[in-house]
């Protein structure tokens, strides 16, 4: 598991400086990427986030081992609820604990 984590964390990274370079090799064009910008928000969005959990994971672990099944049910609701278009929330909802496409 901490490899995936690990994975994921340095290829988020590596895309924001990946991108704009590989545009400008296979376009032949440079285009303004606010680097900067894409940093904060792949901190908000992904690194706080997984840092959180590993820390929560490495000190409470075996006291929340009752209700790690709950996590993903909990991350969907949360997903959802964070979305910009509310509509069609427990549909959406219960495809995602489904997984029906």
């Amino acid at each position: 598991m901490v490899l995936s984590i690990t994975l994921t964390l340095c290829s988020t990274l590596l895309a924001v400086f990946a991108m704009p370079t590989l545009t400008w090799w296979y376009l032949g064009e440079r285009i303004p990427v606010p680097v900067w910008g894409m940093l904060f928000t792949v901190l908000k969005i992904v690194i706080a986030p997984v840092c959180i959990g590993v820390v929560i994971n490495h000190l409470l672990g075996k006291k929340i081992e009752p209700v790690k099944p709950l996590f993903p049910v909990i991350s969907v609701i949360a997903k959802r609820l964070s979305s910009k278009k509310p509509g069609g929330f427990l549909l959406k909802t219960l495809t995602g604990l489904l997984r029906i496409p």
